[in-house]
């Protein structure tokens, strides 16, 4: 991880994704820029978090490992994203694990700073506490998605919705682990699934990658649950 105090880049962030309105000069002066490389670790569940971060550039992949150390996705995410703000508000330790999967860029503020004086302003505290309600919300979107949904329609839905769009329509096949936990399934299960679509047409599988066929046919399928 690279860290840098750069007010130039921090104001730049704050402006670009409309954050003036909520984080006040003097919180801003304690901001760091974080860069982390694709496979680093961000932070780990059950350690103490020391930092509220600003996801602003980058994908991290965010999962719970149980304690048979089996490991669950519970999400991919892009900017903008507030990652430890539920930590930080609850005072706990990390719940899940982060990790980068592309090049990284957060905005941090130390928890210590966040609680002497980001607790203080009522418009930064609301911030926090709409994005943590959100999360909730999702979550039991989730929840309610798997349980609603047969592991075909979800698939389906993934892959037209978050792996296809204008210049890429491939899933790598070293994310099929991933994809089925985030999709709430085995990799066995998924295997099968991807099997019965490439002898409907809608898919081929070659040595790297899941390519889209017939993207058509799967949006008929699929019901947009991850839109």
């Amino acid at each position: 991880m690279e860290r840098v105090m750069n007010r130039e880049q921090v104001d730049y962030y704050i402006q670009k994704y409309g954050l003036d309105q909520h984080i006040n000069e003097e919180l801003r002066s304690f901001m760091t820029i974080q860069t982390y490389q694709s496979g680093e670790l961000i932070c780990t569940q059950g350690e103490e978090i020391e930092h509220v971060r600003f996801q602003v550039e980058g994908r991290v992949k965010i999962f719970t490992t149980s304690s048979e150390g089996k490991n669950l996705i519970v999400a991919i995410k892009e900017p903008f994203e507030i990652l430890g703000d539920v930590e930080c508000i609850q005072d706990v330790s990390c719940m899940n694990t982060i990790k980068a999967i592309s090049t990284v860029k957060m905005l941090a503020i130390s928890k210590k700073v966040i609680h002497q004086n980001g607790f203080q302003d009522a418009r930064f505290l609301q911030l926090l506490l709409n994005v943590a309600s959100e999360k909730f919300w999702l979550k039991s979107e989730a929840l309610s998605i798997n349980l609603l949904y047969p592991v075909e329609v979800r698939f389906a839905s993934y892959l037209t919705s978050i792996v296809c769009d204008e210049q890429n329509c491939a899933l790598n096949r070293s994310e099929l682990k991933d994809t089925a936990d985030l999709i709430g399934t085995s990799s066995r299960h998924l295997n099968r699934i991807i099997k019965a679509f490439i002898e409907d047409g809608m898919i081929e599988r070659t040595e790297t990658d899941i390519i889209i066929k017939n993207r058509e046919k799967l949006i008929a399928i699929a019901k947009d649950i991850y839109n």
